[in-house]
């Protein structure tokens, strides 16, 4: 029925004379989904979600495509003169014949990918507010890059192994801790960088997984522990002294270290701690629930043999000829003069020492985690008087500011080269371990424009499933490996512990 003037001005008249105790109240409803209000929802969803991948963003990639085969293959010259002939000349005479180094290397591709699904229904209910088909394959896409790919391009091991964990070795503290006072046993287990994140001392160590895969078959996967360690030496714990300090030979391409502590044997020896360093000081007694002598630890379930080594499994590999030192949980050391000694023995070696086997490599950047980025400022920056304190000064508005909280270090000066290495922060990065990275070689004639890339049988592609059901399947998945021409050119500091 329409409204004229004449019936509005009747209501209104009305209304003006009505008894307030006949007229029902209307008022703001107390939450958004009840009363008569209109529902206010911004469209689209908003994704609020980290996707790291920072080195998969920066390294190139590179189609092999059209080239086939399972395994990208490349042979190196690795020394021109490996006897370093004398080249003077008699008259008359040849001079002497040199021997070139050469090594193969091989990588082989491997795939990798996630599913992911939407039910009609859930289409239905999206309809004039998301494309949610859509919004569900980005996700997806970006999370193969960040949660798949990225972990293995840093710290993938599928070609080797870590192997049996060194056995620990146990050294009271005096005047410390609140262990329970007895004779402590220790057994450790190292553990890769996918194992780390697998695993919690509430929830202990994964061993191998049984993967359910979307077209319902399965495949058992390598957790990332690898073989428990022998039992260690006994410390007695007494008195005022109820703290132990564990450590174990650094294992090379290890992220972290698994300790089982207890007193009488591996069945009472219960997952105490995991730590990103090679040393651990319990100052308490182990409240996990996985004992040391579980089947998940029994074995080597560290190699990935459906993944490809990342960087520092690369570096890490018997025979790579990478700079590899561990720390022991020791403090990295300011030299005074803006530098850190450790780095710079680490810089000096990839330089090399002038004989004709010197490599004069420049790393162009160092990876750390964010835990350490704020302690290794600190360090570089520790002991100069000239530079603190430490405030940035600038004009906002025209009115002068001020902002405290020290200054951060982006870039580290290589005191043989002069070249500037770049200091980044990385999310998968463990404490304790600096990854440092060359880009670009110092060699004229080397043929590799790109010392590291991502050599790619087939780049991301999503596969829409038939349909069986009322729900849309759809997978994003990639072929590829992290392809480096040249190891030697990588450098690990490994646990050490910045304060």
């Amino acid at each position: 029925m329409s409204a004229t003037a004449e019936t509005i001005a009747l209501f209104k008249e009305a209304l003006a004379t009505a008894d307030p105790a006949l007229l029902k109240a209307f008022t703001q409803p107390s939450t958004a989904t009840s009363g008569l209000a209109s529902y206010s929802l911004e469209a689209p969803s908003k994704k609020l979600v980290p996707f790291p991948s920072p080195l998969r963003n920066s390294i190139p990639r590179k189609s092999a495509a059209a080239q086939g085969g399972i395994q990208a293959n490349w042979r190196a010259i690795t020394a021109v003169d490996t006897g370093n002939m004398d080249g003077s000349v008699a008259e008359g005479k040849r001079g002497g014949v040199v021997t070139a180094g050469e090594t193969d290397y091989l990588a082989a591709f491997r795939g990798i990918g996630l599913e992911d699904s939407v039910t009609f229904e859930a289409e239905y209910a999206a309809q004039g507010f998301e494309d949610i088909r859509a919004t569900a394959t980005n996700m997806l896409l970006s999370t193969v890059m960040s949660r798949v790919e990225e972990p293995l391009i840093l710290g993938g091991l599928g070609t080797w192994a870590l192997g049996i964990t060194p056995t620990p070795v146990g050294t009271l503290v005096t005047g410390a801790g609140s262990m329970t006072p007895q004779a402590t046993l220790c057994y450790c287990v190292a553990l890769t960088l996918a194992g780390y994140r697998r695993s919690t001392v509430a929830g202990g160590l994964p061993g191998q997984i049984t993967r359910t895969n979307a077209d319902g078959t399965t495949d058992t996967v390598n957790g990332g522990n690898a073989q428990v360690s022998a039992v260690s030496n006994t410390v007695t714990t007494t008195g005022g002294n109820l703290s132990v300090i564990w450590t174990v030979a650094a294992v090379p391409g290890a992220y972290a270290y698994a300790w089982y502590t207890g007193p009488t044997g591996a069945s009472t020896c219960v997952l105490t701690a995991i730590t990103t360093v090679n040393k651990f000081t319990q100052t308490l007694d182990g409240t996990g629930t996985q004992a040391a002598n579980d089947a998940k630890l029994a074995a080597d379930y560290s190699r990935n043999t459906l993944a490809f080594d990342g960087l520092t499994s690369i570096a890490a590999k018997s025979g790579s000829n990478a700079y590899y030192r561990s720390l022991d949980g020791a403090d990295l050391t300011a030299d005074n003069a803006g530098g850190i000694t450790e780095w710079d023995t680490l810089l000096a070696a990839m330089y090399g020492t002038g004989t004709p086997s010197s490599l004069l490599l420049s790393p162009n950047e160092v990876w750390i985690s964010a835990a350490d980025a704020v302690k290794i400022s600190a360090k570089i920056l520790h002991g100069s008087a000239t530079v603190y304190p430490f405030f940035q000064v600038g004009i906002q508005d025209g009115q002068a500011t001020v902002a405290g909280g020290g200054k951060i270090v982006k870039s580290y000066l290589n005191k043989i080269t002069g070249d500037e290495i770049a200091i980044r922060t990385h999310p998968y990065v463990t404490s304790g371990k600096n990854i440092f990275v060359t880009r670009q070689l110092p060699y004229p004639l080397s043929g590799v424009a790109d010392v590291v890339r991502i050599l790619t049988r087939q780049e991301y592609y999503q596969i829409d499933w038939p349909l069986v059901t009322r729900k849309r399947q759809f997978g994003v998945y990639a072929d590829e490996v992290l392809q480096h021409y040249f190891p030697p050119s990588l450098g690990i500091l490994d646990n050490s512990v910045p304060a």
